[in-house]
């Protein structure tokens, strides 16, 4: 699916460029109320979607272009080669677990997890992610 967003895409951009057409990248929408009156074709993002790499010692995810914020916010990230294979297995002494501040994934996590800790905490500059580590390395989404 990736290989073909990509091909439409390229097809499109070119197309735009040899006509000397505007495109409008839109994700979600979520800001077309925002600034100047929107201007030529949509070019949609939504379809291209995932966390494709994490670094966990900077704390900075890399995500596809359409990648949903909430989907980012709700996901576990664990290092590559960790013993935690699905999230029942994420509530265990030594687990270490990060999450937005006072949003609703913080309520449920203060509300569920008994064993790991660190829930409710808000990472550096504000981080907008759920970790669920025993190392910062690299990581992949599980």
């Amino acid at each position: 699916m990736t290989d073909a967003v990509i091909a439409e895409w390229k097809e499109r951009i070119r197309a735009a460029a040899a006509s000397k057409g505007a495109l409008r990248i839109r994700g979600g929408g979520s800001k077309d109320f925002y600034g100047q009156t929107l201007a030529g074709d949509v070019l949609e993002t939504s379809a291209y979607t995932g966390i494709i790499d994490y670094d966990a010692t900077e704390l900075v995810i890399t995500a596809r272009a359409g990648t949903p914020l909430t989907e980012i916010e709700a996901t576990y990230l664990v290092p590559a080669g960790s013993p935690i294979k699905s999230v029942s297995e994420v509530d265990r002494p030594g687990i270490r677990i990060v999450s937005p501040a006072k949003s609703a994934y913080d309520l449920y996590l203060s509300r569920t997890i008994k064993q790991a800790s660190g829930n409710g905490m808000c990472g550096p500059a504000g981080a907008r992610k759920r970790v669920a580590s025993r190392a910062p390395v690299n990581g992949r989404r599980r």
